[in-house]
């Protein structure tokens, strides 16, 4: 018998083998990737959640107060203002904002001009918060209104 066919063949199908094994490793790598991506968007958009929500807390437990919401989270509100922000890292803790590791941005704009006080709070990106007036590219909105019965 001749050796070297049976060699030959026994090498085409090594490398016919090796050639399976390499395309389904390749997808499964990207799978993995793709995977890894879109858990950290659903984070990214959960921990959104939770910060508009705790934020909309505080505005409803202030009685709807923009002052008192904003040195809760210690920010501050200039007079004549309706808006302010709060400056998170990327562990999504409150920073100041002069701090050059924001990585997110909550927008709370307040309207106080009615007994029906509404907040509406919008949860973005550092980069994409310089677009978010002109895109909806913030990663949450949400829009609060307390009653405020005074007497």
């Amino acid at each position: 018998m001749n050796t070297s066919a049976k060699s030959g063949l026994f090498l085409i199908e090594m490398i016919i083998a090796i050639a399976v094994f390499a395309v389904a490793a390749a997808i499964c790598t990207r799978l993995f990737v793709s995977a890894h991506v879109v858990s950290s968007e659903a984070r990214e958009a959960n921990m959104a959640v939770l910060t508009a929500q705790s934020v909309a807390e505080v505005f409803k437990a202030t009685d709807g107060s923009a002052q008192e919401t904003a040195e809760f989270f210690g920010t501050g509100i200039s007079n004549g203002e309706d808006r302010f922000f709060i400056a998170l890292d990327s562990s999504w803790e409150v920073i100041s904002q002069a701090d050059t590791q924001v990585s997110y941005i909550v927008l709370v704009t307040v309207d106080e001009s009615s007994p029906v006080k509404k907040a509406s709070i919008a949860v973005s990106t550092r980069k994409g918060f310089y677009q978010m007036y002109h895109d909806d590219i913030s990663i949450f909105n949400i829009e609060v209104k307390h009653y405020s019965h005074q007497t």
